[in-house]
């Protein structure tokens, strides 16, 4: 199997139009597996010349400026070879809505079983598309019709708690997907809140909501649904959180599959001194739970008082056996 491969470089149109002439002409075309071309620059004739020599599984392109002209040809692209596709990676480029709906409407005419390889993880990566609500819900409906899409990246685009709500609508309908990352979407506690109902039913088990606006009242829901659900790492990290999330994620840790909390605290030093406590117990209970905690940037005082803290837990919990 062959692999293609160029990154950083002026492709422009001529460029991709030899590209794409060589990959017609090659005398084993069906053999040509996988092709990047990230940031490369492709113009609307170039990408048009590139696709029409591709025939493999796994195409990425980031970082071209594709919007809604050249989704409509990667759109007719996955008609033509959409059953045979494993990867599609197209981060960074300006699709907006009306660009993911092309290139989803050309997905759900073969009913593709797409999964999209993105750092050795199944993926289909539309992070930083400029996509908004009316786009989540296309991919939520892809979700449904698609349930072999293992993971879905869709950070840094500003899907706002409406779109946070629609994807989970479509969640329940998708047994595959484990991996979802909504880092920097706009998602603040009301999105949180209708995403901490739908996990439950789905297989969920590394959830990034990294730098959202979450400060509270949506981490009690998802504390209540970790209870049920399949979440095994979660990734919270520069999120405004109050002493109630902090409060919600220690009742939660115990009874949990939580193994994993990445929990970087924007402002720790200025935090007072209920939070820093609140903090303190957390990170007992997940040493007690056998669960990792990574604060980022906890302060050495916290660190100190949290072996304390944990040190007096299991004299107590000793304790507790004997009395029993």
């Amino acid at each position: 199997r062959t692999r293609i491969s160029i990154s950083d470089t002026v492709l422009g149109d001529a460029g991709a139009e030899l590209l794409g002439d060589m990959l017609q002409r090659h005398p084993k075309r069906s053999q040509i597996e996988s092709l990047t071309l990230n940031y490369v620059r492709l113009g609307l004739q170039g990408l048009r010349s590139t696709l029409a020599g591709f025939a493999g599984s796994e195409l990425e392109l980031r970082g071209n400026e594709i919007a809604a002209s050249g989704a409509a040809l990667i759109g007719d692209l996955m008609r033509r070879i959409g059953p045979s596709m494993r990867a599609l990676i197209l981060a960074r480029n300006p699709l907006g809505d009306k660009g993911a709906g092309l290139v989803l409407e050309g997905m759900q005419d073969h009913l593709i079983a797409l999964k999209t390889v993105s750092l050795s993880q199944f993926a289909m990566d539309f992070s930083d598309c400029g996509i908004g609500a009316d786009g989540a819900l296309r991919i939520g409906q892809l979700l449904e019709s698609n349930p072999d899409l293992a993971s879905l990246n869709l950070r840094d685009n500003e899907l706002g708690d409406a779109g946070i709500s629609a994807l989970a609508a479509c969640l329940a309908h998708n047994q595959q997907l484990t991996e979802l990352n909504l880092d920097a979407t706009g998602m603040s506690d009301a999105g949180l809140e209708a995403l901490a109902k739908a996990l439950p039913s789905t297989r969920v088990s590394l959830l990034s909501i990294n730098r959202n606006k979450i400060v509270g009242d949506g981490v009690v829901p998802l504390a209540h649904s970790l209870l049920e659900n399949e979440v095994t790492a979660i990734n919270m990290n520069y999120n405004p959180l109050g002493i109630k999330a902090i409060q919600s994620l220690v009742i939660a840790v115990d009874a949990s599959k939580l193994r994993r909390i990445n929990l970087t605290v924007p402002e720790l030093e200025s935090a007072t001194h209920e939070f820093e406590q609140a903090l303190i117990s957390l990170a007992s209970e997940c040493r007690l739970a056998n669960c990792e905690l990574n604060l980022g940037n906890v302060s050495f005082r916290v660190k100190e008082l949290t072996k304390q803290r944990y040190h007096s837990y299991v004299r107590e919990h000793s304790q507790r056996q004997k009395d029993a």
